[in-house]
């Protein structure tokens, strides 16, 4: 099977200015698309040159009194996936046996289907452990990825011939492993190369190639608790 017209996503990095001082940092889902990062100041008050009494956050430096900077470092290659793979889903989870990055589906070559899903664990110093092929495979490909520490959902994507609007739900155990998939609530619509994200709770999936392989500027969502996936949603 060969994949025509598939789209690119381009993620465009700029500067995000975050308050020095103890609050917690947030971070948002991924999803197949990128958007602008916003930038912001917010005083910290009377900290000072030290930016405050903690300082920056890790990751960041400050470029006046009190204002922090996010900062990016130069990129640098680490353990390479055990199969080259391209519109994959890629997500992480945080379980008391460690930080992994998982990787799963795709093509080889625009053309291919790669089932497996593999695992690398994330180290201290941001590099990753060699990559291990987990039992769990998965038919999709450039599915929409939702994903608690304890459940994974791909939404759409590329079925065996064409987009799709199935759901495969997993679960994901104490020590990183996968158990699935189970099959969630249909999409309203097939979606392939569909942006997305969870947040509070929701599942949202957006735009997106149909069935017949047209544009959509539909957008739908479904509440994902306790590892449950409900009915998804139009808002009109």
């Amino acid at each position: 099977m060969k994949l025509f017209g598939c789209a690119c996503a381009l993620i465009l990095l700029g500067s995000t200015t975050v308050a020095c001082g103890d609050d917690p940092e947030e971070s948002g889902g991924g999803g197949s698309g990128g958007s602008d990062a916003t930038t912001s100041t917010t005083s910290t008050g009377d900290g000072g040159s030290g930016g405050g009494p903690l300082g920056c956050p890790a990751g960041s430096h400050e470029v006046s009194p009190g204002v922090c900077e996010a900062t990016l470092g130069n990129f640098a290659e680490t353990s390479e996936l055990t199969d080259a793979r391209d519109h994959h889903m890629t997500f992480s989870v945080k379980r008391t046996s460690g930080t992994y990055l998982y990787a799963g589906g795709g093509y080889r070559n625009m053309a291919d289907a790669v089932p497996s899903i593999e695992r690398a664990t994330i180290q201290s110093d941001g590099t990753l452990s060699p990559w291990v092929t987990l039992t769990a495979e998965t038919t999709t490909a450039g599915a929409v990825v939702g994903n608690t520490d304890d459940t994974v959902v791909f939404a759409g994507g590329f079925g065996v011939v064409a987009p799709t609007k199935h759901v495969e739900i997993f679960t994901i155990d104490d020590a990183g492993d996968l158990t699935g998939p189970t099959a969630g609530p249909d999409l309203s619509i097939a979606r392939f190369h569909g942006g997305g994200l969870l947040l509070n709770g929701w599942l949202y999936t957006t735009g997106g190639l149909d069935q017949s392989q047209t544009s959509s500027e539909t957008v739908e969502r479904a509440k994902l608790e306790n590892g449950t996936l409900g009915a998804w949603i139009q808002d009109t």
